[in-house]
């Protein structure tokens, strides 16, 4: 037996110890627990069937929130931002971040904002940091975590900056 084989076997063997909701293996590989929330039928998947249905449970706990798939784009959420702080910030900042939003990050604008990744925002990050200021790349980014913030705010954002450039 393989290592891989009795990775699996173990997963089987706690998958079913676990109760209500029972996690199922599916095809790929993955774990699936099926619950019930408001009416509502919601499928939580997992690599690890003890995770998966550790996740269902705290669903139906409401301890954790589903996450909405949503048809808004980055540049549509962005857009929203800016329309809805626009009668409380400077009209400075509000031009400014007009500009942002037209400039930069454009890689981004086109995405959706429920399949957004870490890493998506890290490569545009990267390819802006090439040609532009750091300072201009930091500004490019808070007004994005502004914005995911807003529209989505369990998304974590841990995106490396380049350095401030320090001059005497």
């Amino acid at each position: 037996m393989t290592k891989a084989e009795k990775e699996q076997a173990k997963k089987r063997e706690v998958a079913a110890k676990l109760t209500n909701p029972k996690p199922i293996e599916r095809p790929g590989g993955n774990w699936r627990c099926q619950i019930t929330v408001n009416g509502q039928r919601i499928g939580i998947t997992d690599p690890d069937p003890a995770v998966a249905h550790a996740k269902a449970l705290a669903m139906k706990a409401g301890l954790v929130e589903q996450e909405k798939k949503s048809a808004m784009t980055v540049g549509g959420a962005i857009d929203r931002y800016i329309e809805s702080k626009d009668a409380v910030l400077s009209p400075s900042t509000i031009a400014g971040y007009r500009r942002v939003r037209k400039n930069a990050l454009q890689e981004l604008m086109d995405k959706n904002i429920s399949s957004l990744t870490q890493e998506d925002i890290q490569r545009a990050v990267n390819k802006m940091a090439r040609d532009k200021s750091p300072k201009s790349v930091a500004n490019a980014h808070g007004l994005l975590s502004a914005a995911l913030a807003m529209y989505r705010p369990n998304m974590v954002l841990r995106t490396t900056l380049p350095q401030r450039q320090k001059h005497e």
